[in-house]
């Protein structure tokens, strides 16, 4: 089981096939351009996921359309998103209330008490050292977040594992001769591996 099919167990059926059938490219058909502005989200709509692949490196190119997804993310009476590499697809699928209070529940496993301080932080740790986002409307007591009441939507970002993101910093990193790491601050913009690359050297 890979890290996409741990965040799949968490949602509805009808949202799980959705997503299968686009990423397995066996229908792509059944998402139509007509009914969604997809410049009012600032995204781009593939029919053809081989779109994305062409601006890969042989040495990036994943086997499995899978191996790509980083989020999907469910708003309230909004169209699915998926985060697929550098791209964000719309998917004409719109998320009602009931379907995302139900992924809510089963992310929860149905005690909702018991999660209440991840909540209040804003997200919950699913199997798999994935991450569910949440958004609603905080309740602030002496300047603290104490719940959060109205979901409206919740983004699942998928944990991935890039073997060998460190190598080429390892010079600069570890003093070999003493046996030490220097003191180094690592910056970098989102989704550089800066995880990876401290928890490979921890």
């Amino acid at each position: 089981m890979n890290e996409l099919d741990f965040v799949l167990e968490y949602l509805p059926i009808n949202i799980k096939k959705t997503i299968s059938i686009y990423l397995d490219k066996e229908n792509n058909n059944i998402f139509s351009k007509n009914n969604i502005d997809y410049t009012k989200y600032n995204c781009t709509e593939y029919n053809n996921l081989n779109d994305i692949f062409e601006s890969k490196t042989e040495s990036q190119k994943a086997t499995n359309n899978r191996e790509l997804v980083e989020e999907i993310r469910l708003r309230s009476n909004k169209p699915l998103i998926l985060k697929i590499g550098q791209e964000t697809i719309v998917i004409e699928y719109i998320i009602t209330q009931q379907e995302l209070l139900q992924t809510f529940d089963k992310i929860c496993e149905n005690s909702i008490y018991s999660y209440k301080r991840q909540i209040c932080e804003g997200y919950i740790t699913i199997k798999g050292g994935n991450r569910v986002g949440i958004v609603g409307s905080g309740v602030i007591e002496n300047g603290q977040v104490i719940n959060v009441n109205y979901i409206s939507s919740l983004n699942f970002r998928i944990a991935r594992q890039k073997i060998g993101c460190s190598n080429k910093l390892i010079e600069n990193l570890i003093d070999l001769k003493k046996g030490s790491i220097y003191n180094t601050l690592i910056i970098s913009p989102p989704r550089r591996r800066k995880n990876n690359i401290i928890k490979r050297y921890n």
